[in-house]
């Protein structure tokens, strides 16, 4: 039975193009989010977030850690 014991939340900011034209990014990572959280819930704060941010977002993801065992 699975169980699901950690969650975080990680924006990614688009940061420019390097020399060979690539696509830079950083992404910022937000532990210790309450694994009872909505998506919903995550996605309105985490755009709040980079809100503050000058740099535009290249993504939004949770990521969830969930024991086997």
């Amino acid at each position: 039975m699975s169980e699901l014991v950690d969650s975080r939340l990680q924006i990614r900011y688009f940061m420019g193009n390097d020399e060979n034209g690539r696509k830079q990014t950083k992404t910022v990572t937000y532990s210790r989010v309450k694994t009872s959280a909505a998506d919903e819930q995550l996605l309105s704060v985490a755009t709040k977030i980079a809100g503050l941010s000058s740099h535009p977002v290249d993504g939004l993801l949770r990521v969830n850690t969930v024991g086997l065992a």
